[in-house]
């Protein structure tokens, strides 16, 4: 039985690192392709940005930043997700971690290729404001589909998240000369979103995990120690 354990944690890993390298190749022949449709350099396309418009290396700092811990939510997500499902958890509680986890991606996409302020409007004809009551109504509608789930112990972090996102389109809004330094408030607002996300899908991830496998917290196991 754990001979056939093991060799299905292999396969499952094996087609993981497949799938993985197909997509990272295919990724490749679209650049190339790209590339050579539109007469752009293959450079712009694999290079760092900031080596290309020859910026220094602290220039965006805060945003990158931002996208690591958009990054680790959508990992987290997913990756409680594949724990959970292996463990037969129910529908309920795999559909909100990897909703949690599409959410991230969405949003990781969004901020690193500035798609609400490029790609949707020119492309799409999506301005600022339809894309953003988009992803509020998307927000909404997954607290009211898991809101029993959420509130039950991560609901703050959610709500620090909803109020320094909004903040952050507020004073997106105001002229640059209403403030000073318009952009810590603004950049400075997102950015403390994010970290509210990440912590609301860290708390999320643990609190499922944690009771779906029975798990103890490390102070509990402690005090069963000492009292034995």
């Amino acid at each position: 039985m754990k001979f056939y354990q093991a060799l299905r944690s292999r396969i499952v890993v094996s087609r993981v690192f497949t799938v993985s390298l197909l997509l990272a190749t295919f990724l490749l022949l679209a650049v190339v392709l790209v590339s050579l449709y539109s007469d752009i350099p293959v450079s712009n396309f694999t290079r760092d940005p900031l080596a290309i418009a020859g910026g220094r290396p602290f220039y965006g700092l805060l945003s990158n930043i931002g996208v690591v811990m958009g990054s680790s939510s959508m990992a987290l997500c997913f990756f409680s997700y594949s724990l959970l499902k292996a463990g037969n958890a129910s529908r309920k509680v795999l559909y909100l971690v990897v909703s949690g986890g599409a959410l991230s991606l969405i949003l990781l996409l969004d901020d690193l290729f500035m798609l609400h302020e490029h790609f949707y409007p020119r492309y799409l004809g999506y301005g600022e404001k339809a894309v953003f009551l988009t992803y509020g109504l998307l927000l909404l509608i997954y607290v009211v589909v898991f809101f029993d789930r959420i509130f039950e112990k991560s609901g703050s972090y959610l709500c620090c998240f909803v109020f320094f996102f909004a903040l952050s389109v507020l004073v997106d809004r105001l002229p640059e000369s209403f403030l000073p330094m318009h952009h810590i408030f603004e950049d400075g607002s997102k950015l403390l979103g994010i970290t509210s996300w990440l912590g609301f899908h860290s708390s999320a991830c643990y609190n499922e995990v944690q009771s779906h496998f029975g798990l103890t917290s490390p102070a509990k196991s402690t005090d069963r120690l000492e009292l034995d």
